[in-house]
């Protein structure tokens, strides 16, 4: 242990260089020539894809263009694209300016954000993420393309103040800008969620001609590194997710492999640690397997390996592909073989347990709110809620997205039948995570379990 401490702190203090490229991009920027969030990504040493805008040469105006664009999407496929298209047709301040030629301009718009909308449809495809940002009072919003993906279950929705995040005009004052962002990301909401102002400070009107309001239309640093923030942690959820999903039996068949740097009598002893990522992307490939890897790279990733604590192969390879490092690279990390890791390798975990389920009528139920749409397509927010044991339900039509009218529905609806629940299950809507809601649990003496982020069977029955 001495000797092997001893080397632990001379692979720590010993400088380590690699000449990584970047193949595929983590965050990518469509509508934006100033490109706040690929400097906020690369500051985090993400790679940034090629922004596409018209100073790029990328006018979506064409349908060529467009083409051109989702094709280049479909091929490179990057985790998160964030999308900001012009707010200027849709702005209620146009119709203070009657020379112009309105209906023209929101006809470009509308194919624009059409366009928008397109791309996070594809992007959600193939299980990717997307940012769409206007301000708040847009008239965007009511367009039916973008209301139908606002409207849809895998869309998130967070409103913001831009003030919060530092945005000044030219006199140095600052900028409210209420805006308004839909996006796939759970972790986005839940970083920018209660980001409204404080009211504890005079604003600057964003008036004044296109010197004004062209500059409050760019993102703050505050603003991208805090979007960039919730990419990573939606990244690192999603891959923790993927692992405990995938169990310890796929992960071991991930480990197996012909390479001559992972024997096979050797892989049943070196099972995964429970607590490291993984991803069906890092299973090596038949490519891989059969990859020349030269001795310098191996010899790189395994000092690699050592400096940082000897971490889970899979783990590094999933940092390395973050990163942009050659295949080459990714795939000697991927089938790594350290006698340390072999030595300090934890026992088998035993077979999951569970504790009995509930047993009583009224004992645990299951809320959340419904959106439902009537012919005209208008939204209406339902509370329903769910018997654990009698599958009795109830539901009801809410004024509004609020806790207090959670908590009047079942103080109304829920109590007087089947009385004081032990138990409530819910999601992390902000109705059932805000301070109110966990007042009024611990005041009745209720149980409050928040499921996971992302994990809906944890709500089976509502």
């Amino acid at each position: 242990m001495a000797s092997w401490t001893s080397e632990m702190h001379g692979y720590m203090n010993e400088a380590l260089a690699m000449e990584l490229q970047f193949p595929s991009p983590f965050v990518q920027e469509i509508y934006s020539d100033t490109e706040p969030i690929a400097r906020a990504a690369e500051r985090r040493g993400l790679v940034a894809g090629e922004t596409l805008a018209l100073g790029r040469g990328f006018d979506f105006r064409l349908a060529s263009h467009r083409a051109a664009a989702l094709k280049l999407i479909r091929r490179k496929r990057p985790y998160v694209i964030v999308l900001a298209f012009p707010c200027g047709p849709w702005s209620p301040l146009q119709y203070l300016n009657p020379a112009m030629d309105l209906d023209q301009r929101r006809a470009e718009g509308r194919e624009l954000m059409a366009f928008a909308v397109e791309v996070a449809k594809e992007l959600m495809k193939f299980n990717r993420h997307f940012v769409i940002e206007n301000p708040l009072p847009s008239l965007g919003w009511k367009v039916e393309e973008l209301d139908e993906l606002r409207q849809s279950s895998e869309v998130l929705e967070v409103v913001i103040d831009m003030c919060r995040f530092n945005l000044r005009g030219t006199d140095g004052g600052l900028h409210r800008k209420a805006t308004r962002l839909l996006t796939s990301m759970q972790a986005v909401v839940s970083i920018l969620m209660n980001c409204r102002c404080l009211r504890d400070h005079p604003h600057s009107p964003v008036l004044g001609g296109s010197k004004i309001t062209a500059a409050a239309g760019h993102y703050t640093k505050e603003f991208s590194d805090a979007l960039v923030q919730g990419f990573m942690d939606q990244f690192d959820f999603e891959t923790m997710m993927q692992f405990r999903n995938d169990g310890p039996a796929s992960q071991h068949e991930a480990n197996v492999s012909e390479h001559e740097i992972l024997a096979e009598e050797d892989a049943e002893e070196d099972g995964p640690l429970a607590d490291e990522e993984s991803d069906d992307s890092l299973q090596p490939t038949s490519e891989e397997k059969s990859m020349t890897i030269s001795p310098a790279v191996r010899n790189a990733v395994f000092r690699l390996h050592e400096n940082t604590g000897h971490r889970h192969p899979l783990r590094l390879a999933r940092a390395l592909i973050v990163c942009g490092a050659p295949a080459e690279t990714v795939a000697a990390a991927k089938m790594l073989k350290c006698s340390v890791c072999r030595e300090r390798r934890q026992p088998k975990s035993r077979a999951p347990a569970s504790l009995p389920p509930p047993r009583e009528v009224g004992q645990q139920i299951h809320i959340d709110l419904v959106v439902i749409e009537d012919v005209l397509k208008r939204s209406y927010f339902v509370a329903h809620a769910t018997d654990n044991v009698s599958r009795f339900q109830a539901a009801q039509v809410l004024p509004n997205k609020s806790s207090a009218a959670v908590i009047a529905f079942l103080q109304q609806r829920w109590l007087p039948l089947l009385g004081r629940p032990h138990t409530i299950v819910a999601d992390q809507g902000k109705e059932f995570v805000s301070v109110e809601f966990s007042d009024w649990c611990d005041a009745t003496s209720i149980y409050l379990f928040h499921i996971g982020v992302g994990a809906p069977w944890q709500k089976r029955h509502c």
